[in-house]
């Protein structure tokens, strides 16, 4: 986490696995309007790195409440327990081990490490021209979600002021077997693949697709 004029904000994890950082516990020593000099610790020495503010994401200390609200959602729908990732004293993993956690909500349930669970609340309404309009905040999160989960699967829990929860997911393609068949005296093999809906959201009701992408109601 960096602390930048009193917000917190987490690095995207791409951009620290590419050079292999670690930045717990850094210090910001300079800044400019595209990029923040951040000073941490490594085993033998302090060393300095610029970091982009593109790769940084502002953490909603308010959305804590969406996101204890998710985690206790899927709690409810899954019998297993899920937790905030976050830096507050009530979240299961606090500033000290967030960094190695994708998403805002997880759970200790290995058959689901590979979940990516985002959470997104916003005071503004969420309208039928959001859903066709690709450049809409919704659009923003949704490749947000897929940008930082790749080769993962993900889920975006998402709700406007006062309004219903939703959600929405891009199930992958699994082969789900291989089909050989006698035709002719020659082999035929078949690969048939599906598309398999997330088994956290598949205890939710399912609205609409919009290509690839299937949206869900949660409450």
């Amino acid at each position: 986490m960096i602390n930048i004029d009193g917000k917190l904000y987490k690095v995207e994890k791409w951009f620290l696995e590419k050079d292999n950082l670690n930045l717990q516990d850094c210090k910001v020593e300079r800044q400019t309007d595209m990029a923040v000099l951040v000073s941490y610790k490594t085993l033998k020495q302090t060393e300095t790195k610029w970091i982009p503010k593109s790769v940084l994401k502002e953490l909603d200390l308010k959305g804590s409440n969406f996101e204890r609200k998710i985690s206790k959602l899927l709690t409810e729908k899954t019998g297993f327990k899920w937790y905030r990732v976050g830096v507050s004293s009530g979240a299961r993993f606090t500033t000290i081990g967030a960094e190695k956690y994708q998403g805002d909500v997880t759970t200790d349930n290995k058959d689901f490490q590979n979940v990516i669970i985002e959470c997104k609340a916003t005071k503004g309404r969420i309208t039928l021209e959001d859903l066709v309009n690709k450049k809409s905040k919704l659009w923003n999160w949704i490749e947000q979600s897929e940008r930082e989960s790749v080769g993962k699967d993900w889920i975006l829990f998402f709700k406007s002021n006062n309004g219903k929860i939703f959600a929405v997911e891009r199930p992958r393609l699994n082969t789900l077997r291989f089909e050989k068949s006698y035709m002719m005296g020659q082999d035929n093999i078949t690969h048939k693949f599906f598309n398999t809906s997330n088994a956290v959201v598949s205890n939710f009701k399912k609205l609409f697709h919009i290509e690839h992408y299937i949206f869900w109601e949660c409450e």
